[in-house]
């Protein structure tokens, strides 16, 4: 899920369509989980996204809301459509108007948004394409494309009748540079693969950055919910498939890749982008609505060193979240600038842990495991009922504090690969230390799917596999066991063990 959401006051724009849109949530077989009442505000939106560029305004009175469900569970549903290869539409861009050849600039940035209920119910799509008009971006030097898709009813002058190609340095104009004959399913790696390529064949620079906006639910369930096509996601290995066919396969990487969606900071995710890019943007946590703060662009009028980018985006977004902060408005914030080269020192490291775990499965550490495990920082229970309908997503680091005295060596490795691999990050829980992994434990339903999602560009490696293949069979004789009921202690205003 990208965001919890507060509408605002009377800036807030309707719902437009009738339907509920959808609230991501962890997988159940069961059924779909309703999202528990949301936290952040989408802001004002924009009576036309041709307008001024608003600033999101934090101190709107809210007025809860929570998301409704779909009839049918989104994440199952999406399944089922790859698995049976049902239809899904993908339509080449064409160009709206001649373009004339451009010089390599510095930086081309492309932004993928799939606008979904954010945009359906909040504007909050509109909201953040004003704020990038506003940031201040030197055009002369940077190129910003925004692809526009994915959405029943825009709170702007976009169409929901063909999916957009927006080249903003046309400023409030918002020229259409390129669009679909039809709606387009953005849950496609050729959708997405389409929009690259033709970033990187019209608008070339020396570097490239790619921005995707929408829902997100971690490293099983993927990122994004195009409510014109069942809420279609791209999976991570569509995510990689995407990537396959553009440039970006063949050498040249993308200086960094921004996940502005909930629960995409994920060293599964990682290891994916690793292949493609050098930096990766994402939060373990929910997103508030109003995601990303987009002034972090004139960051690329000073500079074009990557890390020094990537980092700028978690500056602004820390910066602006303590700066509008107030009893009304006081959301869960994570994000974390990922140096993809310390991926592969990362996993090693986590690898011998996760030997050393299975061992311990084998000789008597279960019950030990399973209270270290209840006691680390868990990541999008605000949008289940419960620990047990999430999505299992745990901090890597705070998982190697609470090991630390069963495996202290292997903790230590692993955490002194962390330090490589984080280069920043801001968080006001305690226990988020950067990047999170998904551990199975709290939700059986989910594990029971997660062979055939957490497979290929979404596994980690043999040892990770084998030791969750030995904790699960173990967590299912001992089930019905209270492994921990002498040493249940409190912690973090609730009862852990």
């Amino acid at each position: 899920m990208k965001r919890r959401i507060f509408s605002g006051g009377s800036g807030q724009a309707d719902g437009g369509s009738e339907e509920s849109a959808a609230a991501d949530t962890a997988a159940d077989s069961a059924g779909s989980a309703e999202a528990d009442p949301e936290e952040a505000d989408a802001g004002g939106t924009a009576a036309d996204a041709g307008g001024t560029a608003q600033a999101k305004e934090p101190n709107a009175k809210p007025e809860l809301v929570i998301l409704g469900s779909e009839e049918e569970d989104y994440s199952r549903a999406v399944q089922n459509k790859k698995a049976a290869g049902t239809d899904v539409r993908t339509s080449a861009l064409y160009s709206s108007a001649e373009i004339p050849k451009l010089s390599d600039k510095n930086y081309t940035v492309m932004v993928y948004i799939v606008g979904s209920n954010l945009e359906s119910r909040y504007g909050a799509a509109t909201n953040d394409i004003n704020e990038m008009l506003g940031a201040g971006l030197d055009f002369g030097r940077n190129n910003l494309l925004v692809y526009a898709g994915g959405c029943k009813r825009w709170n702007s002058n976009i169409s929901n009748t063909y999916n957009s190609v927006l080249d903003l340095s046309s400023g409030e104009n918002l020229e259409v540079t390129a669009k679909t004959e039809e709606t387009a399913d953005m849950g496609t790696a050729d959708t997405l693969a389409e929009f690259i390529n033709y970033c990187t064949e019209n608008y070339p620079a020396r570097h490239y950055g790619l921005v995707l906006w929408d829902h997100g639910a971690g490293p099983l369930w993927g990122y994004g919910s195009d409510e014109l096509f069942g809420n279609d996601s791209l999976l991570l290995e569509e995510l990689s498939s995407a990537m396959d066919k553009t440039v970006f396969a063949d050498g040249k990487r993308l200086d960094w890749v921004g996940f502005d969606a909930c629960l995409m900071g994920s060293i599964e995710s990682a290891n994916l982008w690793k292949k493609y890019a050098d930096y990766m943007i994402g939060s373990e946590e929910l997103e508030p609505g109003r995601g990303w703060d987009y002034s972090f662009l004139t960051s690329l009028n000073r500079t074009e060193d990557a890390g020094e980018i990537a980092a700028s985006v978690v500056n602004a977004y820390e910066s602006y979240y303590e700066k509008n902060r107030s009893e009304l408005f006081n959301p869960d914030v994570t994000l974390s600038a990922i140096d993809l080269r310390a991926v592969d020192e990362t996993i090693q490291a986590a690898d011998l842990l996760f030997g050393s775990m299975q061992k311990g499965v084998a000789g008597g550490d279960y019950p030990a495991l399973n209270r270290a495990r209840a006691q680390t920082k868990a990541f999008g229970l605000g949008a289940a009922s419960s620990r047990e309908d999430a999505y299992d997503l745990l901090d890597l680091r705070d998982l190697t504090d609470h090991l630390a005295d069963l495996y202290p060596e292997e903790c230590r490795n692993v955490q002194g690969a962390l330090d490589k691999l984080v280069l920043a990050n801001t968080a006001n829980v305690s226990g988020a230390g950067g990047v999170s992994i998904y551990l199975p434990g709290d939700n059986p339903a989910l594990y029971e799917v997660s062979g055939e999602l957490n497979s290929g560009d979404s596994a980690l490696s043999a040892s990770y596999q084998s030791f969750v293949t030995d904790y699960m069979d173990a967590w299912k004789e001992g089930s019905e066991t209270d492994w921990a009921l002498a040493e249940m202690e409190e912690g973090d205003g609730e009862l852990t063990m």
